[in-house]
């Protein structure tokens, strides 16, 4: 048993020590994130400033918009420069933002304020998640990954109970932004200290990554002396550059990310207020209610990873996908914890099978020496998805009332199972 679950949890850890500070990093920072978007915006903005929810949308489609902006950009630059820097100063101003937005006395300056921490969070995710394409086995990359995705599923849990802690101690939904400078900077110290090194023979050790290497470097020696040579003018090299980064199933797998994020973001405005006034469930409740499905989901999600690992990434995440599409649409049916808190873990368990798998499918198709900047470019992806999600949802709760968001959401989340049956190939290296 103690063998199972050393081999389950621990090991990976053990062969790969940089993934601990890096989960511990990304969890504090998921709380503050989740924290402000989740559960301080909409009760911040519609209490304080008694705005609608479609301006909600707005703040978190300033952020997002930001993110979908800059992620691309400071990928490429984390290739070139490398990760901690970009991770450093990323943390660095979402540690700063959240204090302005406190003492803020205009709702606009919010939305700028927003945007500033979307280009924090920017530069966060894409260096962590090139960190583990850098170091990490290839045929363990989903597990890798997995790790980063419980993480995620983590911080999504704890935001929320924390800011119901400080709501109930301080009534002043303003004090949580204080919480979350406080978890950013938290997560800046971690970013500093952080240490690996890259592991060049990770890509040689499989055996057909180490053909495809005699292939590139034949065909390398192949190549004239003069046509190697030659000076192409450089607005050109830097256009043949970024087509790298749509061969293939790329481009696919970057729409699946935006149709993804609409479906996942177009909650984001309105799930608090769901809980509270539509299921009736008092803040002194809410901790339970994220927590408990929290801890199953990041229960599972290292060993969910490595089931990907073996029975294939694209069924892994059409499996996950269909998991979390049909509970997002009976969701609208539970109005109590009975039907609710179930919904919840399947949907999570859908997400933690299909994400990791997803993106390490993700970073095999880039070509190399381009993984930061594809990572980034997904990044622009579902950043377009995040930026229309909140607005539409919010839209929609201010239209047609607080269940037309969640069949916004199940709609988008259907299509990318369906696109994920449609256009992701089995990889050669899925059950190797």
């Amino acid at each position: 048993m103690l063998k199972r679950l050393h081999s389950t949890y621990i090991s990976i850890f053990e062969r790969y020590p940089v993934l601990l500070p890096l989960a511990v990093l990304s969890v504090i920072a998921e709380m503050g994130y989740s924290l402000m978007l989740i559960f301080g915006l909409p009760l911040y903005l519609t209490g304080s400033f008694k705005t609608g929810y479609t301006f909600v949308g707005f703040a978190i489609a300033a952020f997002t918009g930001t993110e979908m902006i800059f992620k691309p950009i400071l990928g490429h630059l984390s290739d070139r420069i490398g990760r901690k820097p970009l991770m450093v100063a990323g943390m660095a101003a979402s540690t700063l933002t959240p204090l302005l937005i406190a003492v803020s006395p205009f709702t606009y300056l919010i939305l700028f304020l927003r945007a500033v921490d979307g280009a924090g969070a920017a530069a966060l995710w894409p260096a962590i998640s090139a960190i583990a394409a850098d170091v990490v086995d290839i045929r363990e990359r989903t597990t890798a990954l997995s790790v980063f995705n419980m993480a995620y599923m983590i911080g999504v849990g704890l935001g929320p109970v924390a800011g119901s802690l400080m709501v109930a101690l301080f009534t002043e939904a303003r004090f949580l932004f204080y919480m979350v400078s406080l978890l950013f900077f938290l997560s800046l110290l971690i970013a500093w200290s952080v240490k690996w090194h890259k592991q060049p023979s990770v890509i040689i050790k499989d055996r057909v990554t180490r053909a495809e290497a005699g292939n590139r470097a034949t065909e390398v020696k192949a190549v004239p002396v003069k046509e190697a040579k030659s000076n192409k003018p450089r607005l050109q090299g830097i256009f043949a550059r970024q087509q790298e980064l749509f061969q293939g199933s790329l481009p696919a797998l970057y729409l699946m990310g935006t149709i993804q994020m609409l479906g996942i973001s177009a909650l984001s405005p309105i799930l608090i207020k769901y809980i509270t006034e539509v299921m009736g469930i008092s803040q002194a409740r809410i901790p339970i209610l994220f927590l408990l499905p929290a801890a199953s989901i990041a229960l599972f999600s290292i060993p969910l990873g490595r089931m990907a690992d073996h029975i294939g990434k694209r069924t892994a995440v059409i499996i996950g996908g269909a998991m979390a599409s049909i509970a997002v649409w009976l969701i609208p049916f539970a109005k109590d914890l009975v039907f609710f808190m179930p919904l919840g873990v399947i949907t999570g368990l859908g997400f933690v099978t299909a994400v990791p798998a997803w993106l390490a499918h993700i970073t095999e198709a880039a070509p190399k020496g381009r993984t930061g900047a594809v990572i980034g470019m997904l990044g622009t992806a579902q950043g377009i998805g995040s930026v229309i999600g909140p607005i539409a949802g919010g839209y929609a709760k201010d239209i047609l009332g607080f269940n037309m968001p969640f069949y916004v959401s199940a709609i988008f989340l259907t299509l990318t199972t369906l696109m994920a049956v449609l256009f992701m190939k089995n990889s050669s290296l899925d059950n190797f």
